[in-house]
């Protein structure tokens, strides 16, 4: 197995295409790194770092309720 990185865009046609080749198992995403909903300013600092084997994320099921 290898990796392969992939960027799609907003277009729904490209979201669509990534979505059915993760449900079929073609493809499985790689998270690099993943944040608290309170290390959303560590994530936009680090963003321009490089460095990322895999994708960041920001987990938002721990920020408080509005």
């Amino acid at each position: 197995m290898h990796s392969v990185p992939i960027a799609a865009g907003h277009d729904c046609d490209d979201l669509t295409w990534l979505a059915r080749r993760i449900a079929a198992g073609e493809l499985v995403p790689v998270v690099g790194r993943r944040y608290g909903a309170a290390e959303v300013g560590r994530a936009h600092a680090e963003l321009g770092s490089g460095g990322t084997c895999g994708a960041r994320i920001i987990d938002h099921r721990d920020a408080p309720a509005l």
